[in-house]
Parts: C-alpha cells; structure tokens; sequence
C-alpha cells in the first residue's frame, strides 16, 4: 500500500511539473508575442514621427526662404525709394 502512495505520489508530482512547465511555456510564448507587437508599434512610431519631422522641417525652411525673399524685396524697395529721395522725413 506505501508504495502504491509514493507511485500514486511521484505520478502526480510529474503531472503537476508538466503542467507548471507547459504553463510556463505557453506565458513566454505570450509575453514574447506582446512584446513583438509592442516593438513593431514603437518601430512604426518612430517612423511617423521621423517623417513628421522631416515635414516640419521642410515647412518652416520653406517659411524662412519666403521671409528671406520678401525682407530682400522689402529692403530693395526701401533703398530704391531712399535713394530716388520719396522717402519723407519725419519732422518732429
């Protein structure tokens, strides 16, 4: 009879190591899914935002050349219309 317990025994102590093993097995496959899913989406953002960046690069250097050119209109016009004598003083 003690040995049909310590048999009946030792078989349940190596069903439960199987099932400990296959649950613990089966918790990494999940982690290891998630943590893929989560490396794509950080991956895909970084990236949206790279051209997000790049696009607001190109504006604001397109905004700063169309400043550029009308400062250079603007102090063009000033000087031509300084040196035609238009320019009107201002008497205090």
């Amino acid at each position: 009879m003690a040995r049909e317990f310590r048999e009946e025994l030792n078989a349940g102590f190596q069903n439960l190591g199987r099932n400990v093993s296959a649950t613990l097995e089966h918790s990494s496959e999940q982690q290891k899914e998630r943590l893929d899913e989560t490396k794509k989406a950080l991956e895909r953002s970084a990236e949206q935002q790279g051209k997000a960046q790049e696009a607001l690069r190109l504006a604001v250097e397109s905004r700063l050349d169309a400043i550029r050119l009308e400062s250079s209109a603007k102090l063009e016009e000033i000087t031509l219309a300084y040196s035609s004598g238009s320019v009107v003083k201002n008497s205090g």
